[in-house]
């Protein structure tokens, strides 16, 4: 049976869930094992985009293209680091823009700790090769209150044309004392701006905290709402975690509990209006109802 806590006041809440395997339903699964551990996903239609923590020499990060309704492996790529350190991969999207006469859009991946730049890429029609297009680089923000000091994450509002990042408030993913979530609002650049897109503190349109949990994955952005997993194994399972995130309300607003799985959660996209979560060496696409108050 689930049991519900309301943190907070009575206006001002976040609903927690304690869930179990019937919160996790498999629906997919991925068809074929890959070579590299995986982490952030994105996803076009049927297509799943799953990227990875590798590294394969200079040839940078792997990943892979998959069709998920034909339940085949369209291809596999290297996302180039363009001399800024290993690119973690720790999240991914698609963004709005796109090359004339290709199938996607440009792919937006999070570095994560290694820097911190969201990473734009193209990806050729064969799924065999990346290239970057654009670098956003927040390295002259002023961290601690409205972008943190702390590995971020971006995602794309591909609706009304918003960048937004999420960020440790410290410069640690795993320091429980005075840390955070802080949210992150700006205009995504468009790739004609730049190669590189130095953000500065005027930039910022909107930020604010969102919760305390730590070991940030991935995260995706549906409808005004940032879904966002978390936890890790071993010390860091009490952390394993799906937040909702309402961009409009600006907090934090539901939270499942995910200890019971005791795996890591890497990946989150919506598929046919379906959310699905991947975990760390598991092959499955699993469904799950966010929680909302």
């Amino acid at each position: 049976m689930k049991k519900f806590w309301m943190i907070g006041g009575l206006l001002l809440t976040a609903v927690v869930v304690f869930g179990g395997p019937e919160d996790l339903v498999a629906t997919m699964t991925i068809p074929v094992k890959e070579k590299f551990v995986t982490q952030g996903a994105a996803a076009y239609g049927d297509i799943w985009i799953q990227g990875s923590s590798t590294r394969h020499g200079e040839n940078g990060m792997p990943a892979a293209a998959y069709d998920l309704k034909a339940g085949k492996k369209l291809g596999e790529f290297h996302l180039p680091m363009g001399g800024r350190g290993d690119v973690h991969c720790n999240a991914m999207c698609f963004g709005v823009e796109k090359t004339t006469g290709a199938k996607l859009p440009y792919l937006y991946v999070s570095q994560w700790n290694r820097g911190r730049n969201c990473f734009v890429y193209e990806l050729d029609a064969d799924f065999r090769s990346a290239k970057i297009k654009q670098i956003i680089d927040p390295a002259e923000l002023t961290t601690g209150t409205r972008f943190g000091a702390g590995p971020a994450d971006w995602a794309v509002d591909q609706k009304n044309g918003w960048l937004y990042s999420i960020s440790y408030k410290t410069d640690s993913p795993v320091k429980e004392d005075g840390n955070a979530q802080i949210v992150t609002k700006f205009k995504l650049p468009k790739v004609a701006d730049g190669e590189v897109i130095k953000l500065k503190d005027a930039d910022i349109l909107d930020s604010f905290e969102a919760g305390n949990l730590l070991i940030r994955q991935d995260c995706v952005l549906h409808d005004g709402k940032l879904y966002v997993l978390y936890g890790s194994v071993k010390k860091y399972v009490k952390y394993l975690a799906l937040q909702t995130i309402d961009l409009t309300a600006r907090r934090e607003t539901g939270v499942l509990d995910l200890k019971w799985k005791n795996e890591e959660p890497e990946s989150i996209n919506f598929v046919n209006g379906r959310l699905l979560v991947r975990f760390i060496f598991n092959r499955n696409l699993y469904a799950v109802q966010p929680i909302h108050p």
